[in-house]
């Protein structure tokens, strides 16, 4: 048993010390055991963060990251309450704990950092939420390398899979056995079976195994691998197993397909469900996806679908690539220049009408806040001087320029996808270089070129066809800052508002959504979750009866399906 000298053991007031914190005495003599003249001197880590000799301070939230026996004392400040009450160890500044006595002996080891539990300290510091055991490695990690299997793995595990049964027996078996190979942290098990459940499988064990433990199977009768089919986690859903039978009228409703499923959850499903703008989330998904998709070609789980499955890996290369840089270009579009025209132009003019107000800092724009009032005509100008047309430039030297400009011929909201990407234009370079332009707001821009793309996820609109046909046909050119080019690429889409000037001037009023090159949409997104409407529920026929109550026997018509939500999928199905 430790025992630290010269000085006994802690303890002033017990009951003092409880009545601080619960945990107050426990807090102590945990800290005393690691500061102790026998541990410390050993330590080489807590050495090393003691100044090598055991008198210096240590940061306590270090302490409480970096030894395991202090992990479970949450509350920091209490924690900094109770050493005070400690006879051997001092509080400094607040922040840092210390031994009031030097060492009686020299140490025995030479006091050195240990680089994995410095690093595990710094990460619980800054999420405390976090356990050293959600830190421990489960094969999982993006860096985790991929080992080709062993004979006797290779030989063990593709036992599993006869390729003369059905495609959905061998895929429902290697789902669940990749799902129990390691453990999974909390986000990638998220991740996980939120890609299931949008590829149609079920996530939850078969309804009849919920009565049917193993044991109990093993004794009517079963085989391993008859129970282990019966009390899979993962199952296909019956939706899916009845759609991919080919109707010979119909056809099948639903196509075994690697690639679409990839790009649709990871362009679509995944960016509306996680936080696809941290870089860490997207790795962590397409690393999941990838590791699955290996899984199923290493083992021969299903050869015939071999060039999908790497197709589906270059999706995930695509999507670890592609979307850091298409968060960057949602955050900063539709840039500075763009703004200004918002800002001199978008509020203030109505479609074919013009604005008599010759004072453009007068001009009020709610939707901008980001220029401060002189910077958008500045911005304008230099872009009019760096691309603008004759007949541009002509009305910018016009002393009647806001009359000049003031007719809207169209505004629109569409899905466009970029076709081009141009460089700054050599007489852009060398106005941007001027030193009136030079320190200021003003950033080189460049020429982005669209064409009208058709969200396939957007919601039904009821524009007459010649407005579509005239959005389709129309030629979109913008000007954006180069510095914001740079992060997009050729087919990024994005649904926006446009607006365009009489003399041809067009500009970005607003980006709502952009979408990555592959963005693939599915009716996986309507169709999995959707249930056939049920009976309406009794709390639906007493509502419908106090409302035509509350009309004290008028006449009225309720329509059930909207007001009462008979034909909600939520409130389908018997109760």
């Amino acid at each position: 048993m430790a025992s630290h000298s010269p000085i006994p053991s802690t303890s002033t007031n017990v009951d003092l010390l409880v009545a601080l914190h619960p945990e107050a005495t426990e807090i102590i003599q945990s800290f005393e055991f690691l500061f102790d003249d026998d541990f410390i001197r050993g330590d080489r880590h807590l050495l090393a963060l003691t100044g090598g000799d055991g008198s210096g301070s240590v940061s306590i939230s270090e302490m409480l990251c970096s030894f395991s026996k202090l992990r479970k004392f949450k509350q920091i400040n209490l924690v900094k309450e109770a050493l005070t009450m400690s006879l051997y160890l001092e509080v400094v500044d607040d922040t840092h704990v210390k031994r009031r006595y030097p060492l009686t002996k020299p140490p025995f080891v030479k006091p050195e950092l240990d680089k994995k539990k410095r690093e595990i300290a710094e990460v619980l510091e800054k999420s405390p939420w976090l356990t050293k055991g959600m830190l421990k490695t489960t094969g999982f990690e993006i860096n985790a390398p991929v080992n080709p299997p062993s004979a006797e793995e290779y030989k063990r595990e593709n036992e599993h899979y006869n390729l003369e049964e059905s495609f959905l027996v061998r895929i429902e078996t290697a789902i669940n056995r990749f799902a129990a190979r390691g453990k999974k942290h909390q986000k990638t098990h998220a991740i996980f079976e939120s890609f299931l459940s949008f590829g149609g499988i079920s996530c939850g064990p078969r309804q009849f195994a919920n009565n049917h433990d193993a044991k109990q199977l093993a004794r009517e009768g079963f085989d391993k691998e008859e129970i282990a089919q019966m009390t899979h986690h993962y199952t296909i859903a019956e939706i899916v197993k009845d759609g991919i039978v080919d109707d010979l009228i119909t056809g099948p409703t639903w196509v075994v397909d690697f690639e679409a499923i990839a790009k649709a959850f990871l362009s679509s499903h995944f960016t509306a469900s996680f936080d696809w703008c941290n870089e860490a989330e997207v790795m962590l998904a397409a690393n999941i996806l990838r590791r699955f998709y290996i899984y199923l070609i290493l083992f021969d789980v299903c050869p015939e679908f071999k060039a999908q499955l790497t197709a589906a890996m270059k999706a995930c290369d695509e999507a670890e690539r592609e979307l850091k840089d298409l968060a960057i270009t949602d955050r900063k579009l539709p840039g500075h220049f763009n703004e200004a025209c918002s800002k001199l132009f978008g509020d203030q003019i109505t479609v074919n009408e013009g604005v008599k107000s010759k004072d453009w800092s007068a001009l009020e724009d709610v939707n901008v806040l980001s220029l401060k009032p002189e910077e958008p005509l500045l911005i304008f100008k230099a872009a009019m001087y760096a691309y603008g047309s004759d007949e541009q430039l002509d009305q910018l030297e016009s002393s009647e320029l806001i009359s000049t400009l003031a007719t809207l011929t169209f505004q629109g909201t569409v899905g466009l996808e970029v076709v081009e990407i141009q460089d700054v234009s050599e007489n852009a370079a060398k106005i941007y270089n001027d030193e009136q332009f030079l320190g200021t707001v003003v950033q080189p821009l460049a020429k982005v070129k669209c064409i009208f793309w058709d969200n396939p996820s957007a919601d039904p609109n009821d524009l007459p066809e010649d407005v579509v046909k005239a959005y389709q046909s129309k030629n979109y050119e913008f000007l954006v800052e180069e510095e914001i080019l740079q992060y997009c690429y050729v087919g990024t889409k994005m649904d926006v508002t446009v607006k365009e000037l009489e003399n041809g001037l067009m500009w970005l009023s607003s980006v709502e959504t952009v979408y990555p090159t592959f963005f693939t949409w599915l009716p996986n997104e309507r169709i999995y979750d959707w249930k056939e409407p049920g009976p309406p529920k009794e709390w639906m026929k007493r509502a419908s009866e106090r409302k035509r109550e509350k009309f004290n026997g008028e006449s009225v018509e309720i329509c059930d399906d909207d007001e009462e939500g008979y034909g909600d999928a939520s409130n389908s199905g018997p109760d």
